[in-house]
């Protein structure tokens, strides 16, 4: 209330939304350590199996690309296809794969890196599809300020699905290759080295831990599958077609930003840095570092 009843020329409304947001996010460190319930699974055997990670990621399988949910749980990564719900079913999710995390090995950093099965599209063949993209969302905008008719309008958003989807197998480039002990080898495509290292990081440090080799069951397996859909922390297909219409258009997802500093000024001031997201072609205000104030070489190191 404080913030919000504060004039935004006022000297005190950036320090306000720096405590805002570290309170935030403090309290959002709280509610994930005290409930820890909600991504978590008990085995059949009793024990429990807490999921540390999940999301989209594209995988090359037999030769081609697939759109897959990655689950990383305390002791084991697994990889599954969401199925195609029946009328009046819930959906779930089909496990293509797994590999307990005392079996999973990296390749070397020049064996991860040599992928001539890969298949990297053009940067300008992308370039286009975000132009068809962005030109479909805009005849939707026309049809709907014109209450043209539902089912064109549908077609649209059928076609920007479409689209949609193709640009995001297609995009990622970046290799990031797993093993299994047993020779087993499998190989995601990734947008970033920053996404490849985050989901790298996090399986070693689990690796670090006194993990057993073991193999599922298939009981154990159907229980731990049948979990994804109810402890899933990413729930939609990074697209814009099945989003409400007031929400801001463009892909989404999790981008991750790390500001560190700034130089150049010949003047001190009171500086901070926005970061805004081109969502094809619609620039929308995502996030703010906090305000230093009187310098001309701000030190944000902020994530």
């Amino acid at each position: 209330d404080l913030l919000k009843h504060t004039p935004a020329d006022h000297p005190d409304y950036p320090l306000l939304q720096d405590a805002l947001r570290i309170s935030q996010n403090f309290l959002s460190s709280i509610n994930e350590d005290i409930d820890p319930r909600r991504t978590a699974v008990t085995t059949p055997k009793g024990e429990t199996r807490q999921l540390v990670k999940d999301g989209f990621l594209v995988e090359l399988s037999e030769g081609s690309r697939k759109l897959r949910h990655v689950f990383l749980f305390t002791d084991v990564l697994l990889c599954a296809k969401l199925k195609k719900a029946a009328a009046g079913k819930h959906q779930q999710y089909d496990c293509k794969w797994y590999v307990p995390l005392a079996d999973l090995v990296f390749p070397s950093p020049e064996e991860s890196e040599h992928c001539p099965q890969v298949h990297v599209i053009p940067d300008h063949e992308l370039e286009d599809m975000k132009m068809k993209i962005s030109a479909i969302k805009s005849e939707v905008q026309k049809e709907k300020a014109n209450k043209g008719q539902s089912r064109a309008i549908e077609r649209l958003k059928k076609k920007m699905f479409e689209n949609e989807f193709w640009l995001l197998l297609n995009s990622p480039a970046i290799p990031f290759r797993i093993h299994n002990r047993n020779g087993k080898s499998y190989l995601f495509l990734l947008s970033s080295d920053y996404e490849r290292s985050e989901w790298r990081e996090a399986i070693q440090k689990l690796q670090k831990k006194d993990l057993q080799a073991f193999v599922l069951s298939s009981l154990e397996l159907q229980v731990l599958t049948g979990s994804c859909f109810k402890l899933r922390t990413v729930h939609n297909i990074p697209v814009t077609s099945n989003k409400d219409d007031d929400e801001s258009p463009g892909l989404y997802g999790f981008l991750h930003v790390i500001v560190h500093s700034a130089k150049g000024f010949k003047q001190s001031a009171n500086l901070y840095c926005t970061l805004e997201v081109d969502s094809f072609g619609y620039f929308v205000s995502k996030a703010k570092t906090r305000v230093f104030r009187d310098t001309t070489e701000p030190q944000w190191n902020e994530v």
